[in-house]
């Protein structure tokens, strides 16, 4: 699951960062260096983990599938800024190709091995190290001090190195989580985390500059609706193709549209290092802290397009799975040959049937009122389809004339009634066996309507006493009849729970014991098989 929504993450970010960049060259005038475009583009891609969890988390949807395709997402998106940020000052002055771009590629690689290193061995030595004295101080302030003692020393070293200091704090954080004093960690931060926030949603309201907004409105509203568009299409469509519900795929792109904190930090390291213009990353960071201020608002769009989007879904998936089975329908119907057989029902006898028709290879599809019975009959492999026979134009339609046997297994009585009658009405020298509910509906059937019909032993239906409707199928088939009775005994021994290589014995006790319990005696169901 964690792989899966990491390749969504990892396919929204790459074609978000080449859309945005295509966009960003024409509509932002974007100069500087050739790679500035994509630098542009990589640095909207990004998305706010602070805006988006802290509203999942306050409306509770971390486990719902939108909830989890964020997350995978936000979650790539912080493993792709390592290298984001340590590639961005390399890319000064330098053009998009070549071999200069290259080991630019391959330095920043080498920097993000060395930090992700660092964090592994700061994680698990150092900081652990340094946690376990202030355990055994039992201080919280000296559990506070090692947090941000860490969080301030990675950072310092982070930029000593030429990396960014904010990625710093990310290393900081994730180094943090490899220590054992992980959770007293989460609980000691915890009463400060909302001051935090707070204090970070400050800091993108600072992020707006008014004087971009009073000299070119135009071209930052533009620009925010341009790319809360662009990012919200490309992620749904992503989430629909890793095969999303609409729904989350929708409040996905809606929550995660927005531009994020690091964009912030990739679009101030680019303008210093001369990748764009100071102009250009003042106008980009004013549009990423709009869209950032427009997050709660999208997430409510979004919870407003669920229901609307799960009928939608629902009436679509409906069609084209009828249009599926349609054609998969009319395709076994056409190429049959004449020797289809169409089973109605899929309860329990009619499982028993198909069971012995697919023994024997014979071709046949069966038919179903019941849709949820249907579909998952289908999702199984199982030429079961949603359709009532009793109607005269489903019969038409799905060409139940040409099939060479008509096996109605439907435990209802009037049922039974509805589809033998429309079967006679169209087809009436086609080929019937009929289940009956006892032996009046039999009489009816047989004399009435010129149906094979047969009562099962009991009135409830049992694998055991299905066998021998199902052995009457294949005989009107014309199969030899040793072959069919080795196939039921078979099949018998199979509901039984007997096994070759038990006695004649074990084998009359199990079945004794199965009767005694059914309340049948075995003279009765020899009666009954033999009557069949």
């Amino acid at each position: 699951l964690l792989r899966r929504e990491l390749g969504v993450g990892a396919v929204q970010l790459t074609a978000t960062t080449g859309l945005l960049a295509a966009l960003a060259r024409p509509a932002l005038g974007v100069g500087g260096t050739g790679a500035a475009p994509y630098v542009v583009g990589a640095a909207l891609a990004l998305s706010s983990s602070a805006f988006a969890l802290q509203l999942l988390r306050d409306r509770d949807d971390l486990a719902t599938a939108h909830g989890r395709a964020s997350l995978g997402v936000l979650l790539l998106q912080d493993l792709a800024v390592v290298p984001l940020l340590a590639v961005i000052p390399l890319l000064a002055g330098r053009g998009p190709a070549g071999g200069a771009l290259r080991n630019a590629v391959l330095a920043a690689a080498a920097k993000a091995a060395i930090a992700l290193a660092a964090v592994e061995l700061a994680g698990k030595r150092v900081v652990d190290g340094l946690f376990f004295f202030a355990a055994r101080s039992k201080s919280q302030e000296a559990f506070l001090a090692v947090v941000l003692l860490a969080v301030l020393g990675i950072s310092s070293v982070t930029e000593a190195a030429g990396l960014p200091a904010a990625l710093g704090a990310l290393l900081a954080g994730a180094s943090l989580s490899e220590t054992r004093y992980r959770y007293q960690v989460e609980a000691d931060v915890a009463p400060f985390r909302g001051m935090l926030l707070g204090l970070f949603f400050a800091t993108v309201g600072f992020a707006i500059d008014p004087r971009v907004l009073i000299a070119r409105p135009g071209a930052a509203l533009a620009a925010t609706l341009g790319l809360i568009t662009a990012k919200a299409a490309t992620l749904a469509a992503v989430s629909l193709a890793a095969r999303k519900p609409l729904a989350a795929a929708l409040r996905t792109g809606l929550l995660l549209a927005p531009g994020g904190e690091f964009g912030f930090v990739a679009l101030g390291l680019a303008a210093s290092s001369g990748v764009i213009d100071a102009a250009t990353a003042n106008l980009l960071t004013t549009t990423t802290a709009l869209s950032m201020a427009l997050t709660p608002l999208l997430a409510k769009i979004g919870d407003a397009l669920q229901e609307p989007a799960d009928r939608f879904e629902e009436v679509w998936l409906r069609r084209t799975r009828r249009e599926r089975d349609d054609a998969a329908l009319n395709k076994a119907v056409s190429t049959s040959r004449g020797e289809l057989v169409v089973v109605v029902g899929y309860g329990r006898v009619g499982k028993v049937v198909c069971e012995l028709l697919d023994a024997k290879l014979q071709r046949y599809v069966v038919f179903d009122v019941d849709v949820r019975r249907a579909t998952d009959a289908r999702q199984k492999g199982k030429p079961v389809f949603f359709g009532d026979l009793g109607r005269s134009e489903v019969l038409e339609y799905f060409k139940v004339g040409a099939a060479r046997l008509v096996v109605v297994a439907i435990a209802d009585k009037r049922a039974t009634n509805r589809v033998v009658v429309a079967l006679r009405r169209l087809y009436p020298d086609l080929e019937v066996i009929a289940r009956a509910r006892d032996s009046e509906h039999q009489r009816r059937l047989n004399k009435m309507l010129g149906v094979v019909a047969m009562v099962p032993t009991l009135p409830t239906d049992s694998r055991l006493l299905s066998l021998p409707f199902g052995g009457a199928v294949l005989r009107a088939l014309d199969y030899k009849r040793e072959d069919v009775d080795g196939l039921i005994e078979e099949s018998r021994r199979k509901a039984l729970g007997i096994f070759d290589g038990a006695s004649d014995n074990l084998v009359r006790e199990e079945q004794a014991t199965l009767l005694e319990q059914l309340g049948l005696s075995d003279r009765e169901v020899k009666e009954e098989v033999v009557a069949s």
